[in-house]
C-alpha cells in the first residue's frame, strides 16, 4: 500500500534504491555492488537479500527518490 516516486532511466550507484524487475518478478531494493557481484539487499529485516546470477534477467525500472 506504499507509494513511492521513482525517477526512471537511470544509472544506480552503490547504494541506491531503486525499483528492478529480477527474473520477472519487481522489487524496491537497494543496490550493492561488492567483490564484483550485484545484491539487491532489503530494509526490511523480514526479507531477504538477493544476489544476481549471471545469466538471470535484472532490469533497473528507475530510481526511488
Amino acid at each position: 500500500g506504499d507509494i513511492v516516486f521513482v525517477q526512471p532511466n537511470v544509472d544506480l550507484q552503490n547504494e541506491d534504491i531503486g525499483i528492478f524487475t529480477y527474473n520477472g518478478e519487481t522489487y524496491c531494493k537497494k543496490i550493492v555492488y561488492k567483490d564484483d557481484k550485484i545484491f539487491l539487499t532489503s530494509l526490511n529485516p523480514n526479507y531477504r537479500d538477493i544476489e544476481v546470477f549471471y545469466p538471470d534477467e535484472l532490469f533497473i525500472i528507475g530510481r526511488v527518490l
